[in-house]
C-alpha cells in the first residue's frame, strides 16, 4: 500500500505527536472485481492506509466529514484512560461529526503496544471501507526478536452499501429475507488476485493478521510452515506453535514466521472466509481463497497432500499464555447476558444482550454521566434502551454470556482486555444438528484479550477489574449486530468520570450542530422523567429454564434482578418506572414499614398501584432490621414472572456472629409460561380437567443443573445466605460433606443451630455459617430438592432433584459421599431455634381463629380463603379508606367483607390458630412484623390420605420468630405477635398463589394512630387518580356504612 497521507512529527516534553489527516468522504469503486457503488475512503483512498506509531507517541487524528450523515471513529482495542470522548463511539461517547465538521482525537498509546485498527462507530460506515490498520510499535526491544514485518487484513465485502442492504431488507418480510453472500479481500482487493507475499529465506517475520471485517470469520494458514502466535489483540503471549488461526471479525494475531533456508519453492496460505449464519453453498459459502508466498519469482510452488482441518492444530485462547502472566482475578460481581433476538414481521430482527435491545438515547451517556450528579450512580436513569450497567471503582466483573442459537458472534469490549475464563455447551446443539461446544477452562493464567467468538449454542465467561475510572465501555457484538442492538454499555464509577474528565469543546459545539442535547438524562430532562425518550424494545421472551421462552418480568433489562445490599440504618430510595402493560406494586418482604405502610406495596390494600408508563418511589427505612429479605412484585402475580430480588441489610456493626466472607444463594421455581397467562386458561376449564402443573427449579437465577459453582476457599468461615423467592415450591437444600450451623432465619439472629438441612418455604430465608475444610483436594456437591405436596409425585418431575458443585479447586475431583435418607438426617426446625433477642413467650389478649378454606368453582380453580369470604380487592385501598374514615375506620363492616379486615387495638398480644384440615401445605406470611412460633401440631384424617400424622411441638420461654412460616397439611399453627405497630396495615397470606385467590387477611392496627401519624406521599394518590380509582372513603368510596357498588362477596358455606 502507498502512503499519501500527510505526515507532520511535532515534539512534546514526552512523547511525539503523530499528526493525521482523515477527509472521509465517497469514492466509486469494485473492490471485489463484480459490482461498483460509493464506498467510504480517506482522502480519495480506499483501502486506507494503515498508520505505524511507536508505543508512547501520540495519534492526532484531525477528521473530516464529507459524508453526508454523521461519522465517528473509534481506535479499536486502545484503552482510552480517563479521555472515553476520544473512543468515538456515536451517541456513547460523542454525539458525531456533523457532515461539513471535523473533530480531532486524540490516542495516547504509553500503556499499549501491538495490532489494532480504526474504524467507523457511527452507523455502518465500518462495513462500506472506513476501517485500517493501526500498528504501535514496540519503544524498546521488542518480547520476540524478529527481523522484518509482514501486514496482512482479512475482510468481507458487501455488493452494495451495508445502510441500503438493511433498509431492502426491512421491506422483506422476516421469513424471507436473502441471504448475503459476500466477497473476501485479502489487503484491500479480491482473496483471489492479491498480491504475493515477498519473504526471504531463513529470516524471521512479525506477521501481523487483522480481521476488519464485519461479518465474516476466516481461518488462515500456510502450507509448509509453523506459525508461532506472538500476539493476541495487542497481549503478548508465549510462542505457541500452531499449523492455523481462526480469525473472528474485530480480532488480530501477530505470529512469528521463520522462513525456510532454500528458495527453491514458492509456498501457498488459505484464507478460508465462511458465515454459519448462511446456508453452506458451493462457491459461495464457504469462500476459499489461495494466496501465494513468494520467496523467489517464477519459483515453482510446492506441493502438499490435503490435510482435514480436524487434524490441524488451530490457535486456541485457552492453549495460550499471556506474558503479563496476570493471575486469574477473583469475582466480586457476576453480570450475566444473553445472546436475544426478537423476530420482527418484516426486516431484519433486533437482537440484544439482556431483556433490552439497545438502541442510542437522547442524549451521549458520557454526557449523562457528567451531568446528572449522584443520579449518575443510577442506570435507570439512562433509559432502558440504553443498556447500561453501573460499575463500582475497582470491583472484579465476571461476564457470562450465553447464546442458546445458531450462530457464532464476535463480542468486543472498549477500553480493556478481558481474561477468558471458561468456555462451554449451552442449549441443545444436537437437535441443530451441530457438535457441542466442548468445557474449556482457564488455568492459573488466562489469556487476556478484548475480542472473542460466542460459539453457537455455548456460553463464554470473562472477567475484569473495573479499573479504568471514568469509562464509559461498550461491550458488544462486532458485527451489524451492534446496529441492531446487541450491545451493553458499561459506565464505571461515574463519580470520578465527573471529577476527571473534560469534553472538548469541539465535541460540545458537533452536539449542537446535530441537535443533540448535551446534558441530563438519557431523554435529556431531569432525573428519572425520561418523557420524549423513544419506545424501549423489549425482549419479551426469556429462557431461564431452558425449555420454555416466554416474556418474564425484567428490571433494568435484567432477569435475574441483582440483588440490592443496603447497611443497617441506610435508607433504600427505590424508584420504580413501570413499562409493563398492567399496574404493578412493590413489596419489601419481611420489612417492618413503621408508620410507612403506603410504602409497604401491597396492591389495593396499602396503595392503588402504579399505572402503565409511570413511577412510585418506596423508602425503606432499616435502622431497626438487619438480615436477609427480599424485594418483589405485589400488585397480583408479576412476583411469578420474575419480578423478584434479594435484599440485603448488613449489619452496621459486628455481626452476632463472626464470619470471614459472604455467600448468596437463591432458589426458585419458574413455570412454561407467565403465570397470569397461565391462570387465565386453567380459569376456562372444568374444575375436575385442572392439569398438573410442573415447574423447573432456579438456582441462581438458572436452571438448577446448570448454575455456576458456589467457589470457596479452603479454612474460610462463610456466611452463606439461602432464600426462596420463587412463588409455590418448597426445597430442601444440603451439602455434601459440611455441616450448617443456621444463625439468622427472615432476618432474626439465632444461636448457632448445627443442621444436615434446610427446610425453605417460599418466602423464607436462612443465613447458615459454613466452615470450610482445611484441604482443597476435593470438591463437594450441594443438592436442592424442589418438591411439591400440590401435585403427584411424577419420577423426573415432582419432586425435581438439581446438584451443584462446591468448588474448592478447578478441576479437583468430587468427593465420594454415602447415600442417606432424609430421615437419617438433622433439618431445622424452627422449635429448635432460639432468637439472640430473647423475647419470651408474650401473653394472649386476644385470639384469632383462621383456617384455610376453598370452594370449588364450575370453572377454573378454587378460590381459598382464611375465613368465611376470600380476600377480594374493593374499590378503595384499606390504607386510604382507614385514612379517611376518622371514627369509622376502627369499624371492620366499613371495609367490606371482601377485604377480610381485622381492626386490632394498639399493643394488644395476639394469638392466631390458623388450621388447615386438608391435603396441601401453605406457607403463611405476615407484613411488617415477626411473629412467634408457639404451637404445631396435627388436625383432620392425616392417616386417611395416607399421610403421616404431624407431632405436636410446642415453643419453650424463648419461642423462634420469623415472618412465613409453613402450614402443614393435616395441621394447625398457633402465633403470637403484639400490636405495637401503630398505623399498621398488616396482610397476613398465604405466599403463593393462593393469595391472587383469596387467602389473605388484613390486620389494621390503632387505626385512629393511623390517622394522627401516616401522611400518603402525593405520588401515590396520583397513580390512583390516573388509574381513576377512588382515593377515600369506605370500601366502595361511598360514605358510612354504605357499600353500594361494591361487587358482592363469595362466601364458603
Amino acid at each position: 500500500l502507498l502512503f499519501s497521507l500527510l505526515v507532520v512529527w511535532g515534539m512534546c516534553a514526552r512523547a511525539a505527536v503523530f499528526y493525521v489527516y482523515w477527509d472521509v468522504g465517497h469514492q466509486n469503486i469494485s473492490r471485489d472485481g463484480y459490482s461498483t457503488w460509493p464506498a467510504v475512503g480517506v482522502n480519495g483512498q480506499i483501502p486506507i492506509p494503515p498508520i505505524f506509531i511507536k508505543q508512547g507517541d501520540v495519534l492526532s487524528l484531525n477528521v473530516r466529514n464529507s459524508l453526508d450523515k454523521p461519522i465517528s471513529l473509534h481506535a479499536h482495542g486502545l484503552f482510552m484512560r480517563n479521555s472515553s470522548y476520544y473512543d468515538g463511539v456515536g451517541m456513547v461517547t460523542e454525539c458525531g461529526i456533523p457532515p461539513g465538521s471535523n473533530f480531532t482525537y486524540l490516542v495516547e498509546t504509553r500503556e499499549q503496544a501491538g495490532t489494532y485498527f480504526i474504524h467507523g462507530h457511527y452507523g455502518l460506515e465500518v462495513a462500506d471501507g472506513l476501517r485500517a490498520p493501526f500498528i504501535i510499535l514496540d519503544k524498546e526491544k521488542p518480547a520476540v526478536d524478529y527481523d522484518k514485518e509482514l501486514l496482512l487484513t482479512l475482510e468481507d465485502w458487501g455488493q452494495q452499501p451495508e445502510s441500503q442492504l438493511l433498509e431492502y431488507l426491512k421491506t422483506v418480510p422476516t421469513n424471507a429475507l436473502p441471504n448475503d453472500f459476500k466477497t473476501g479481500l485479502i489487503n484491500g482487493t479480491n482473496g483471489n488476485f492479491s498480491a504475493p507475499i515477498t519473504v526471504a529465506r531463513s529470516t524471521r517475520y512479525r506477521l501481523r493478521i487483522l480481521n476488519i471485517g464485519l461479518d465474516h470469520p476466516f481461518k488462515f494458514r500456510m502450507l509448509g510452515h509453523k506459525m508461532q502466535v506472538i500476539e493476541a489483540d495487542g497481549v503478548n503471549v508465549e510462542p505457541l506453535e500452531v499449523d492455523g488461526l481462526d480469525i473472528a471479525p474485530g480480532q488480530r494475531y501477530s505470529v512469528l514466521l521463520e522462513t525456510l533456508d532454500s528458495d527453491n519453492f514458492n509456498y501457498i496460505y488459505n484464507a478460508t472466509m465462511v458465515g454459519d449464519f448462511i446456508p453452506l453453498v458451493e462457491g459461495l459459502n464457504p469462500r476459499y481463497y489461495i494466496g501465494a508466498i513468494e520467496y523467489r519469482k517464477d519459483a515453482a510452488f510446492r506441493k502438499f497432500p490435503l490435510v482435514s482441518d480436524s487434524d490441524l492444530v488451530w490457535a486456541d485462547e485457552f492453549n495460550m499464555v499471556p506474558l503479563n502472566r496476570q493471575e486469574l482475578l477473583p469475582a466480586d460481581r457476576v453480570i450475566e447476558l444473553e445472546k436475544r433476538i426478537n423476530l420482527t414481521e418484516f426486516g431484519v430482527p433486533y437482537y440484544g444482550l439482556g431483556n433490552w435491545s439497545y438502541t442510542p438515547a437522547l442524549v451521549p451517556t458520557l454526557l449523562s454521566v457528567l451531568t446528572t450528579g449522584s443520579f449518575a450512580s443510577d442506570s435507570a436513569i439512562y433509559g432502558p434502551q440504553s443498556s447500561v450497567i453501573v460499575l463500582d471503582y475497582q470491583e472484579s466483573v465476571e461476564l457470562v454470556i450465553g447464546n442458546r442459537m445458531a450462530k457464532s458472534h464476535p463480542l468486543h469490549i472498549h477500553s480493556r482486555v478481558f481474561q477468558i475464563v471458561e468456555r462451554g455447551p449451552l442449549g441443545n446443539a444436537t437437535a441443530a444438528g451441530l457438535p457441542a461446544v466442548p468445557l474449556q477452562q482457564a488455568g492459573k493464567y488466562p489469556m487476556q484479550r478484548d475480542t472473542l467468538m460466542l460459539p453457537e449454542f455455548g456460553y463464554v465467561k470473562l472477567r475484569f477489574k473495573a479499573d479504568r475510572p471514568g469509562a464509559v465501555s461498550m461491550f458488544h457484538c462486532h458485527t451489524e449486530h451492534l446496529d441492531q442492538g446487541m450491545a451493553v454499555v458499561f459506565v464505571e464509577a461515574p463519580e470520578l468520570i465527573q471529577k476527571y474528565q473534560r469534553v472538548p469543546q469541539q465535541l460540545l459545539d458537533n452536539c449542537r450542530k446535530l441537535g443533540v442535547k448535551v446534558s441530563g438524562n438519557g431523554a435529556g430532562n431531569i432525573g428519572y422523567n425520561l418523557t420524549g425518550l423513544p419506545p424501549a424494545i423489549l425482549y419479551l421472551n426469556i429462557s431461564r429454564d431452558g425449555f420454555s421462552t416466554w416474556p418474564a418480568v425484567s428490571v433494568n433489562g435484567q432477569i435475574p434482578i441483582p440483588p440490592v445490599y443496603v447497611t443497617q440504618g441506610d435508607v433504600l430510595s427505590l424508584n420504580v418506572h413501570n413499562s409493563l402493560d398492567k399496574p404493578v406494586s412493590i413489596h419489601a418482604h419481611g420489612l417492618f414499614m413503621r408508620n410507612t405502610s403506603y410504602f409497604d406495596g401491597v396492591g389495593m390494600v396499602t396503595e392503588c398501584g402504579i399505572p402503565p408508563g409511570s413511577s412510585y418511589t418506596y423508602f425503606i427505612e432499616t435502622r431497626e432490621q438487619s438480615g436477609t429479605y427480599i424485594i418483589h412484585g405485589h400488585y397480583a402475580v408479576e412476583i411469578a414472572d420474575g419480578l423478584r430480588a434479594p435484599f440485603i441489610i448488613l449489619d452496621k456493626g459486628k455481626p452476632a456472629v463472626d464470619y470471614d466472607k459472604e455467600l448468596l444463594l437463591t432458589l426458585e421455581d419458574w413455570g412454561r409460561q407467565p403465570e397470569a397467562e397461565h391462570l387465565s386458561h386453567l380459569q376456562s376449564l372444568p374444575s375436575d380437567k385442572i392439569p398438573l402443573d410442573f415447574k423447573t427449579g432456579l438456582v441462581n437465577g438458572t436452571n438448577g443443573n446448570y448454575s455456576a459453582p458456589i467457589t470457596v476457599a479452603r479454612s474460610t468461615r462463610y456466611r452463606l445466605r439461602i432464600l426462596n423467592i420463587g412463588l409455590d415450591h418448597p426445597f430442601k437444600f444440603r451439602i455434601s460433606g459440611h455441616k450448617m450451623h443456621v444463625i439468622e432465619a427472615d432476618g432474626v439472629n439465632v444461636e448457632p443451630l448445627e443442621v444436615d438441612g434446610l427446610d425453605i418455604a417460599p418466602g423464607q430465608r436462612y443465613s447458615v455459617l459454613l466452615e470450610t475444610l482445611d484441604s482443597d483436594n476435593f470438591n463437594y456437591i450441594y443438592n436442592a430438592t424442589m418438591v411439591a405436596d400440590f401435585t403427584p409425585v411424577v419420577k423426573g418431575l415432582n419432586p425435581r432433584y438439581y446438584i451443584g458443585a462446591i468448588e474448592y479447586r478447578k478441576n479437583a475431583p468430587f468427593k465420594s459421599t454415602p447415600l442417606i435418607s432424609d430421615n437419617d438426617l438433622v433439618w431445622a426446625d424452627e422449635f429448635d431455634m432460639v432468637p439472640l433477642n430473647r423475647q419470651e413467650l408474650l401473653p394472649v389478649d386476644r385470639v384469632i381463629e383462621l383456617e384455610k378454606r376453598s370452594k370449588l368453582m364450575e370453572y377454573g380453580l378454587p378460590l381459598m380463603g382464611l375465613g368465611d369470604a376470600p380476600h377480594k380487592p374493593v374499590l378503595v385501598p384499606t390504607l386510604l379508606s382507614a385514612l379517611s374514615m376518622g371514627n369509622l375506620a376502627s369499624e371492620s363492616a366499613i371495609y367490606g367483607p371482601q377485604s377480610t379486615v381485622y381492626v386490632l387495638d394498639y399493643q394488644e398480644s395476639i394469638e392466631l390458630v390458623i388450621r388447615n384440615p386438608a391435603l396441601r401445605s401453605h406457607h403463611m406470611h405476615i407484613h411488617s412484623r415477626v411473629f412467634q412460633i408457639v404451637e404445631r401440631g396435627p388436625l383432620g384424617n392425616a392417616t386417611a390420605a395416607g399421610k403421616p400424622v404431624i407431632a405436636v411441638h410446642r415453643a419453650g420461654k424463648y419461642p423462634m420468630q420469623r415472618d412465613t412460616m409453613m402450614l402443614p397439611e393435616f395441621s394447625y399453627i398457633k402465633i403470637r405477635f403484639k400490636a405495637d405497630r401503630p398505623g399498621a396495615v398488616t396482610p397476613f397470606q398465604c405466599h403463593t398463589g393462593h393469595a391472587a385467590r383469596g387467602m389473605l387477611v388484613v390486620f389494621l392496627e390503632a387505626p385512629r394512630l393511623l390517622q394522627k401519624y401516616q401522611r400518603v406521599p402525593q405520588q401515590l394518590l396520583d397513580n390512583c387518580r390516573k388509574m381513576n380509582v377512588k382515593v377515600s372513603g369506605n370500601g366502595a368510596g361511598n360514605s358510612g356504612y354504605n357499600l353500594t357498588g361494591l361487587p358482592p362477596a363469595t362466601y364458603f358455606k
